[in-house]
């Protein structure tokens, strides 16, 4: 009877037990690098995260993050510049964590298979006065520039580059602009 007793509470607790997934999950994987790319973009461009996600059902083909920028952005060297940084700190954090690789649909990962979205607007969630940048975009291997337009929730695509366009634009203004902030 003491055995049957016993037997009992032994099965009863080890079902209660919590049972945490292991670290080295697609899940998991996928959590800690968009995690590290977004603690690295708050730290680094004062990017808010505010969306995250991913595409494919039994290997990642697409991974997403969105964010907020509370800052007027002049131009689009400036969009650019926010951009291309976002889409090379993701593309490196991913090559970085060699155990999300087997997960991957293509290893490796192209930067057409992240997405970023970054909506600029004031401290209080206002959207800037029209003709100024609202949207910066990377969908598709695409960055598309957008801002205001005159109605209410309209958006005007203002340009449009391929990644390797953007980056070679990228290189030398990013050069520029990383000089005069350390003066």
């Amino acid at each position: 009877m003491r055995f049957f007793f016993f037997f009992t509470l032994l099965i009863f607790f080890s079902a209660c037990q919590y049972v945490e997934d292991p670290p080295n999950t697609k899940a998991a994987m996928k959590k800690l690098v968009l995690t590290d790319t977004i603690r690295w973009l708050k730290a680094d461009k004062e990017l808010y995260a505010c969306g995250w996600g991913g595409g494919g059902k039994d290997k990642i083909r697409m991974l997403a993050l969105s964010f907020f920028y509370y800052k007027s952005v002049k131009n689009i060297e400036e969009g650019r510049d926010l951009l291309v940084c976002a889409i090379q700190r993701f593309i490196g954090e991913i090559y970085k964590e060699k155990r999300l690789h087997k997960y991957l649909e293509k290893d490796p990962f192209p930067p057409e298979g992240i997405q970023i979205r970054i909506f600029i607007q004031d401290l209080n969630g206002s959207r800037f006065p029209s003709g100024e940048l609202t949207v910066l975009s990377f969908i598709d291997g695409v960055l598309d520039y957008e801002i205001n337009g005159y109605k209410q929730y309209e958006l005007i695509s203002i340009h449009k580059e391929t990644y390797e366009e953007a980056l070679s634009k990228w290189k030398p203004v990013h050069d520029k602009l990383t000089s005069q902030a350390k003066s």
